[in-house]
């Protein structure tokens, strides 16, 4: 993909996957522009999926951005509020003072049937824990050449919560 971004990469597999999901089931997007802004479409039925497309499109690199890992975790969580499973997609490691091995070792606490996957499309986010911590999977997406490897990843991840 000449030109294209993980973002694009990302956006392109979300759209995929979300458009492909099971309708029985709930899909909510978390995204965040700093460590102070983390915002969420909460869980919507297939008939709001486009909702969700929408907001993926309108995302956009935050040069400089943080990305608050721990805290859209427990905003995803908050949301879904007992079990189920969050899929991160990130390209980038906490950097907002936390500790996200450890938010997931506690949402794992305070909620036991929730799972983390998660997908790093850099390939060097270190969040293996995460997944660890929560029974989830970890994938690592690095080549931008890879879009359809992403999209089988994140459908995996759609599909386990049937």
């Amino acid at each position: 993909r000449n030109g294209s971004t993980r973002l694009d990469l990302a956006k392109s597999a979300v759209n995929f996957a979300v458009s492909s999901a099971p309708d029985e089931l709930e899909i909510g997007i978390v995204t965040f522009q700093s460590c102070e802004h983390v915002s969420s479409v909460p869980l919507v039925p297939v008939s709001a999926r486009a909702r969700l497309i929408g907001q993926v499109e309108q995302l956009a690199i935050q040069r400089g951005g943080e990305p608050p890992i721990s805290a859209s975790l427990e905003t995803a969580a908050r949301e879904i509020g007992g079990p189920g499973r969050i899929v991160l997609i990130t390209d980038g490691k906490e950097s907002c003072g936390r500790d996200p091995c450890r938010t997931a070792r506690e949402l794992k606490g305070r909620y036991p049937g929730l799972v983390i996957d998660v997908v790093d499309v850099s390939g060097r986010t270190g969040l293996a824990c995460v997944a660890q911590a929560t029974g989830g999977r970890m994938s690592a997406t690095p080549n931008l050449s890879d879009a359809d490897v992403l999209a089988d990843d994140l459908t995996a991840s759609l599909d386990s919560c049937k």
